[in-house]
């Protein structure tokens, strides 16, 4: 037993969760890296095969915010007028005696209309707006190390090519894990280290971390290609003269491919058919059926703020010469989220002035006949053997007399006959006027009436 003394060694990552993962560096054959640049391990020209290829995956993001109004304002003028003339036309018939009453009123209205409409308003929109953007970038290198030096050249793989460099075979994987701190326990008495002890950091949040892991060779080797350095069989693949390995699989490559173009076509083809037509009528609000057709999953609960996975795979073509001719076809993709809130409110009212009228004056037509005036306003035509017969379109109330229009075809008229005076033909001027007889009474007066307003008439009265 004794003193032990713990010493810092640093930082060590547990728990690691993994992202993402780039399967190496872009295969480069090891035969094409033998320029003798190791002869002097002073110069730069000695790590100049580091990174002479590498893989990229970028990814992009942007949150923007805006906020926005805007107020409007209308202001409606509606003038409406019409101009016209009406006429009425009515119809009385009525008898003092025995009852008998009957009427009818027509009425004509014809109008001249017009309108006029202005509107007058302003608008005022107001928007502020905020953008955070985010970049992600994951890269893999070539790196590796020459061959051992060896005196015999025939000793190296490839005699023909001699001293290469050959390519590491490791990966990279993107991690989030924890941080902890890693210390070493030291025997005080004679600084001998006797164990290690994690301590796990609190203050350290879960983090991005870095892991390099190796390839298997039986999968793929960076170096070779085919399985061959040259025309020697590399040692990892014996039977490449046989069966080519490594990185030609051209099979396997075209049919991923043919898998990747197949989900996009799919992706585009419900793009194509999707009814949004229908679903706006249907008041269909709901498009969860959407996010599995993009090329980014959004993962997120109700009221959280969705975060882009992505979903689908990209392929690129590389095709290249000895003479230095370089064909490149590559791919990429977008998606976009986006949320809208929006209030609003609405408040109309209006007034203005109506007025509205009626203008009515009487039109009537009269005739009259006859050689001379008649002081009671009338013209006078005399009876042979009677009394002068009264004609007009005077109303004599103070005798019960009253104006009788006669047309139509109808004769009519305000007759009154005093006890022992016949009642003989009138004549107009000479010609001769029939008139109804009426038989000697002694009993009451007897009268009758006809009215129609608007039509020419003829009043009599005989005594």
């Amino acid at each position: 037993m004794g003193q032990v003394d713990l010493v810092y060694i640093g930082q060590v990552q547990t728990q690691p969760t993994l992202i993402g993962y780039i399967e190496g560096a872009p295969p480069v054959p090891s035969e094409n890296l033998s320029r003798p640049y190791y002869l002097n391990q002073a110069s730069s020209l000695y790590t100049t095969y580091n990174d002479a290829t590498t893989a990229t995956l970028t990814q992009q993001g942007s949150e923007r915010i805006a906020y926005s109004s805007n107020t409007t304002s209308t202001t409606d003028v509606d003038f409406k007028s019409a101009f016209g003339v009406f006429g009425v036309n009515s119809y009385t018939e009525w008898q003092i005696m025995l009852v008998n009453t009957s009427a009818y009123d027509l009425k004509a209205v014809a109008q001249v209309a017009a309108s006029a409409k202005a509107t007058f308003g302003d608008k005022q929109d107001t928007e502020l707006s905020g953008e955070w953007t985010t970049s992600q970038r994951d890269t893999i290198g070539l790196g590796g190390d020459w061959e051992p030096y060896q005196a015999d050249a025939s000793q190296y793989l490839n005699p023909q090519v001699g001293r290469q460099f050959v390519p590491e075979n490791l990966g990279y994987a993107l991690v989030e894990s924890l941080t902890a701190d890693f210390y070493a326990m030291v025997y005080h008495a004679t600084g001998a280290a006797i164990g290690t002890i994690i301590v796990p950091n609190l203050a350290i949040p879960p983090d991005r971390n870095l892991l390099m892991f190796p390839i298997d060779e039986a999968y793929t080797k960076n170096g070779t290609l085919d399985g061959k350095v040259g025309l020697v069989n590399d040692p990892s693949w014996p039977s490449a003269d046989a069966s080519r390995g490594s990185y030609i699989r051209p099979a396997e490559a075209y049919a991923l491919a043919a898998s990747i173009e197949a989900q996009n076509q799919s992706r585009q083809a419900y793009a194509a058919q999707f009814d949004w037509k229908g679903r706006g009528q249907d008041g269909t609000a709901d498009v969860s059926d959407v996010k599995p057709n993009l090329p980014v999953r959004w993962d997120g609960g109700p009221g959280e703020e969705p975060q882009a996975v992505p979903a689908t795979g990209i392929v690129n073509r590389y095709v290249w010469s000895a003479d230095i001719g370089l064909h490149v076809e590559q791919q990429g993709y977008a998606s976009v989220s986006s949320r809208s809130f929006t209030g609003w409110r609405d408040i109309g009212g209006g007034g203005g002035v109506s007025s509205s009228g009626e203008f009515f004056f009487y039109l009537g037509f009269a005739l009259f006949a006859g050689p001379h005036d008649d002081p009671h306003g009338g013209r006078a035509c005399r009876a042979p053997g009677g009394r002068p017969a009264e004609r007009g379109a005077r109303r004599d109330a103070g005798r019960g007399g009253m104006p009788v229009g006669l047309g139509s075809g109808r004769e009519g008229g305000l007759l009154r006959r005093r006890r022992g005076v016949p009642a003989g033909p009138l004549s107009w001027e000479g010609t001769p006027v029939p008139v109804h007889e009426l038989p000697a009474a002694s009993g009451p007066e007897v009268r009758a009436g006809l009215h129609r307003d608007r039509r020419p008439g003829l009043a009599g009265d005989v005594e």
